[in-house]
């Protein structure tokens, strides 16, 4: 009941509505429903005390130890100098480049030209705070150490050598522009659409203007936005059958601490 008074209370609260109901029709309900509730006067608000961020570390591995599995779960992240209220849509498309579509950089060299893996993805995580780089890539066991390797590679050659093509910049673009219609055909798609603009900051017409904004991007900005993924500072979390993977993972020349499996 005092966590309650402190953070269920109407000074803490925004009501979200999507619906076929005017403003004036909603406004009369919710004076009928919530009109009376008022916060506790003794109880003060809930606040959420500021985070620390975590100074950076040099690259590593994690091996948590799974006896026998049948294939080697490959995790990798870093803490990023961004936060999820910044416009981030440059960034974001260059991820997808790098690793969020079925045709990007390290899709298609750890599946489809290495067939060592059904998929692997690289992108950036959500929310309001401090976000992370993320890497995921299920492999088979006898290629786990090779995978990071060509991660690895992949990262280095986007940011480097291989930049972002005009051809990948259009189909990111494509892509995210083409997708807007099917993600709002439901009003809970709308819901969280204005959930989602409330808490990140953005304007109300933030979708409105999304594909002009997204077609605005250059290759020479999605470039830019790629320098974001390094891979020096990246925790590299593997699970798998630790006599199987130990060795490859201690030739990639990083530090490895070994864990068991909870």
């Amino acid at each position: 009941m005092a966590w309650h008074k402190r953070w269920i209370r109407p000074d803490l609260a925004t009501l979200f509505v999507a619906g076929d109901i005017s403003a004036a029709e909603l406004k009369l309900l919710l004076e009928t429903a919530f009109g009376g509730w008022q916060p506790d006067a003794t109880v003060p608000a809930g606040r959420v005390p500021a985070g620390v961020t975590p100074p950076p570390q040099a690259a590593r591995i994690i091996l948590v130890d799974r006896p026998n599995s049948p294939q080697s779960l490959i995790l990798a992240g870093s803490l990023l100098p961004i936060t999820g209220s910044q416009d981030l849509i440059a960034e974001r498309a260059a991820a997808d480049v790098l690793g969020g579509l079925s045709t990007s950089r390290i899709n298609m060299d750890i599946r489809e030209e290495k067939n060592w893996a059904y998929g692997a993805y690289a992108g950036l995580t959500d929310g309001k705070g401090p976000l992370t780089s993320l890497i995921y890539a299920p492999v088979q066991t006898d290629r786990t150490g090779d995978s990071i390797k060509a991660i690895q590679a992949d990262i280095a050659a986007i940011r480097g050598p291989k930049p972002i093509t005009p051809d990948e910049r259009g189909r990111s673009i494509a892509n995210s522009v083409l997708a807007l219609p099917g993600e709002f055909e439901r009003g809970s798609a709308f819901l969280s659409a204005l959930e989602r603009n409330q808490l990140l900051g953005r304007p109300d017409d933030y979708y409105v203007t999304a594909a002009r904004r997204l077609g605005a991007l250059t290759t020479a900005d999605l470039n830019r936005a790629v320098q974001l993924f390094g891979t020096d500072k990246l925790l590299w979390i593997v699970v798998g059958d630790r006599a199987k993977v130990e060795p490859q993972l201690k030739a990639l020349g990083l530090p490895v601490e070994v864990r068991s499996a909870p």
